[in-house]
């Protein structure tokens, strides 16, 4: 009786790790929460106990089907969400599946940052392997100052399809973007792809 918001969060994140929550359960109780910044505490805390990590929490509303997953259904905005970047890594709240989609696509990588490195490392692979998506916009430093001039008719390497292969040095600015429009059965195809890469290299349990 009495007791704050901010202390039943707290109370939650005291109690976490003695359970395990999926997604549905996760946005129950979030929507319960009044403060931003008291939702991505909590998102913090629960992320880190779900047995379904994955699409159904990061992922972006995107067509044909894709529904808003935790991270984009709970009411946080831009600001709280680009802040649980810093603090949980980036690659735990990208949705992989859905990258092409504005305007979410656009990119600032730090190459100093393992986890950005992973960002980068997935996007050329993804460049690679999709005819109908691609990388656009390239701007790279490779210090680590942006007064310096960038480096001019740049295009990454195909060896930084590895993190490991990646120098620690640089920023990298990018888009992703869709060049053609494709067939949903196709598109579907490109995400389950995007997916595996999650599942291989960032920990995703659940695709969809």
């Amino acid at each position: 009786l009495g007791a704050t918001e901010r202390d039943r969060v707290d109370a939650l994140r005291l109690m976490s790790p003695r359970f395990l929550v999926d997604a549905a359960q996760a946005k129950l109780i979030m929507r319960k929460i009044t403060s931003q910044r008291c939702r991505a505490d909590v998102y913090c805390a629960l992320h880190a106990r779900a047995v379904d990590f994955g699409a159904p929490w990061v992922g972006r509303p995107t067509p044909p089907k894709d529904a808003p997953g935790v991270l984009h259904d709970v009411g946080l905005n831009d600001s709280q969400i680009g802040m649980l970047g810093e603090i949980l890594g980036l690659p735990v709240i990208l949705d992989f599946r859905g990258v092409h989609v504005g305007p979410w696509n656009r990119f600032h990588l730090d190459l100093r940052m393992a986890d950005h490195r992973v960002v980068c490392s997935f996007l050329v692979s993804m460049n690679a392997a999709e005819q109908a998506c691609n990388l656009e916009g390239i701007v790279f430093h490779n210090t680590n100052n942006h007064d310096r001039k960038p480096v001019a008719n740049w295009a990454p390497p195909a060896t930084w399809s590895k993190a490991k292969d990646i120098p620690a040095m640089g920023i990298l600015q990018c888009g992703y973007v869709m060049q053609q429009k494709v067939p949903d059965k196709e598109l579907n195809t490109l995400k389950d792809a995007r997916g595996k890469f999650a599942r291989v290299e960032v920990g995703w349990v659940s695709n969809k």
